[in-house]
């Protein structure tokens, strides 16, 4: 089954909106994000937070 271009815009930003619908709703635990681990998985991240672009790891996450 193929949809249209609207018809595929509207499933993603269903799909987009329901996902933080449920970011906000969920209750994540943010103590035990590990920064240098996470900066270690994504280190073109590093230079974007250097630059100002993003603030933190977390923050990308």
């Amino acid at each position: 089954m193929t949809f249209d271009f609207l018809g595929n815009c509207a499933v993603k930003y269903f799909a987009r909106s329901h996902f933080t619908f449920l970011l906000k709703k969920a209750k994540i635990n943010y103590d035990i994000f590990d920064e240098q681990y996470y900066l270690s998985q994504y280190p073109w991240l590093k230079p974007a937070i250097d630059a100002g672009i993003v603030k933190s790891g977390r923050e990308h996450f």
